[in-house]
């Protein structure tokens, strides 16, 4: 079973730590699409290059820095693995939602499971939406009824949104209890909290 993955959440909510520790603990091939080459200096950058094999039968976390025309084309060749498109808000606007419905749609055959990353709602195309089997959701800014359309079960992830955001705001109590009695009966908030939903 592949999942299709929406991970949303405002700059410095700890998205990106989160989806590393994922990534680190999956134990899968990840290779991780960024529109920015200051982003996860850490892993080894991978240019997709057509017949050479080594940029597709790889161990670890690789990443790849977008090209436009290019980068869709060559993950038609990827196998058995994790693909990131992270922050897709700078590049995934400028293809088709066909361009990606293809990929979503063979991850099965191909053993492929996907994380979309953006800051909100409206900053991930809305073919994401429509395949998410998951979202993990951090503290989010923008209004989720613009995808109301294309989020399957949407009720309900509205309405761990809204939980998300009032927790991460401190309007609302952390699940968790705080025994510092320096927190102990104050207003906490708590930007980095997020929560999962499986969308079924």
């Amino acid at each position: 079973m592949t999942t299709m993955t929406v991970l949303l959440g405002t700059n410095g909510t700890g998205k990106t730590t989160t989806l590393k520790n994922i990534l680190r603990a999956s134990g899968k091939k990840c290779l991780v699409i960024t529109p920015d080459d200051r982003e996860w200096l850490e892993y080894p950058e991978t240019p997709l290059r057509r017949g050479v094999a080594s940029d597709f039968q790889y161990q670890g976390i690789r990443r790849h820095i977008w090209r436009p025309k290019h980068t869709l084309g060559m993950l038609q060749y990827f196998r058995n693995g994790i693909i990131v498109f992270d922050d897709c808000r700078f590049y995934l606007r400028a293809t088709t939602d066909q361009e990606i419905h293809g990929l979503i749609i063979r991850r099965r055959q191909r053993a492929i499971d996907i994380f979309a990353v953006g800051h909100g709602f409206t900053e991930v195309p809305p073919v994401f939406f429509t395949f998410a089997t998951d979202f993990i959701l951090f503290q989010t800014r923008d209004n989720i009824s613009r995808r109301k359309d294309v989020i399957r079960n949407y009720e309900a992830v509205a309405a761990k949104t809204n939980e998300v955001n009032a927790i991460a705001q401190g309007k609302r109590a952390h699940p968790h209890t705080y025994f510092d009695k320096k927190l102990a009966g104050k207003r906490q908030e708590d930007f980095h909290y997020c929560d999962h939903i499986t969308n079924g």
